[in-house]
């Protein structure tokens, strides 16, 4: 890995698209009543990400949200673009982060009595009256998530499946729930049943009860289902599971002993030769905690660290990568070496145009 000559990149987010449909009524959000977003993502513990996107609804558009709960979804399209000494890197172009259409739900706090208000209002015909809540705005949370991946909470699989190995049963129920695109590393139990009956069942509870009752992986099984991609790993620092043409690395570094140029700085980079991520932080934004004084506490494993920056992509942050810390100061050479990613958490503000972020990521040996 050849560092001298790298440039690194600043990341900025921006939306390029935000529409948002309330039973079949589509309305375009601009950008300037996007409030933030939140995204939490924590691969050990939960199964679906906490994807929170906040904004600031006209009152007209607010009743409708407020009357169709369950039938709103939300077409977004997140990009990234990238800046070098704050000046737009116009050799690299932006890339789209999260595309697609997602399933919303949000909680409104408008008293259904003031629903009825507007609703009578907009059938009375006196007009004067009819802006109860029309020139109000109300900030609304939405939490997103991959349409599909939050069906399969309630799409019930079963059946009784011949001659099979536990990798064609996991097959099958995946399939059967409906949740496609799914990597998967290599099964530690890969028993094979001359029958195996699949009970009535959500397709989420049956891959949980495979993964509790039959142990599919010997060092514990991550199943997580991002708004792009579900995973179900084994929990290991390697990467043992990829798409084509995916970076299977992520290194974090200070780079002091390369470069002296940029050892305080804090960048992205990326190598599509040596198909890599690179994220350079200052020292000072990395912590170690100790696992058994801390809520990261967990069987076999000594400790963490978090690690705080405002420059990468959240596709060099996924639970398949191999993280490889290298920072080069003598009190934090003890936590060099390979992690597993355990968490994500990012806020994503508004600063002008873009949407500023700031990443807390938690690895764990």
């Amino acid at each position: 890995m050849d560092l001298l000559d790298i440039r690194l990149k600043s990341v900025k987010y921006f939306m390029n698209q935000l529409t948002l449909v309330v039973n079949g009524k589509s309305f375009d959000i601009p950008r300037s009543m996007i409030m933030g977003m939140i995204v939490n993502k924590d691969y050990f513990n939960a199964i679906y990400p906490f994807v929170y996107l906040s904004v600031n609804l006209p009152g007209w558009m607010y009743v409708e949200v407020a009357k169709n709960p369950g039938n709103i979804s939300i077409t977004m399209d997140l990009k990234a673009k990238f800046f070098v000494d704050n000046i737009e890197d116009m050799s690299t172009t932006s890339v789209s982060v999260y595309r697609g259409s997602y399933y919303a739900t949000t909680a409104v706090d408008t008293p259904i009595t003031d629903i009825d208000k507007q609703m009578k209002l907009e059938s009375d015909a006196d007009v004067k009256n009819k802006n109860y809540l029309f020139n109000e705005y109300y900030i609304t949370d939405f939490c997103l998530y991959n349409t599909a991946y939050y069906q399969a909470s309630f799409n019930s699989v079963n059946g009784v499946i011949a001659s099979a190995n536990m990798t064609s049963i996991v097959a099958y129920v995946l399939k059967s729930a409906g949740i496609r695109n799914t990597l998967m590393s290599r099964l530690s139990n890969n028993n094979s049943y001359r029958e195996f009956k699949v009970a009535p069942n959500s397709g989420v509870d049956e891959i949980k009860n495979l993964i509790d009752n039959y142990g599919l992986h010997a060092n514990g099984t991550i199943f997580f289902m991002d708004l792009d991609r579900a995973y179900l790993l084994n929990t290991s620092s390697k990467c043992e599971a990829w798409a084509t043409n995916e970076y299977k690395i992520t290194h974090i570094m200070s780079l002091e002993q390369y470069n002296e140029g940029i050892a305080k700085s804090s960048g992205y980079y990326s190598n599509s030769k040596e198909k890599y991520h690179l994220l350079t932080i200052e020292p000072e934004s990395l912590q170690s905690q100790d696992l058994a004084n801390s809520e990261f506490k967990r069987a076999n494993y000594s400790d963490c660290i978090q690690v705080y920056t405002e420059n990468t992509l959240f596709e060099a942050l996924t639970p398949n990568k191999e993280f490889i810390v290298n920072i080069d100061t003598p009190s934090a050479k003890k936590i060099n070496g390979n992690y597993q990613i355990r968490k994500v958490e990012a806020i994503l503000s508004p600063g002008g145009e873009y949407l500023d972020p700031e990443f807390t990521i938690t690895l764990i040996r």
